[in-house]
């Protein structure tokens, strides 16, 4: 789910079954303009942190404690 700055909902997916979550974070940015994107470690992965980097987005997401490679949030 995509909300805007006070919380409220602007977009949503809803799908069938039990599909990650975290794969569904590309379909909900487009046309957005979104200064900060904050999110659930569910949500921490490569291609997130680095298509939000590359749209100036900062990103606030907990790493997952099981990564394989522990990034570094000093992105600048």
């Amino acid at each position: 789910m995509a909300v805007d700055q006070n919380g409220r909902p602007i977009r949503a997916i809803i799908r069938v079954g039990t599909t990650e979550d975290g794969c569904q974070a590309e379909s909900l940015r487009p046309g957005i303009q979104a200064q900060y994107l904050l999110a659930d470690k569910v949500y921490d992965s490569q291609a997130i942190l680095q298509t939000a980097h590359q749209a100036e987005i900062l990103s606030v997401i907990a790493p997952e404690t099981d990564r394989k490679y522990q990034r570094n949030d000093n992105q600048d």
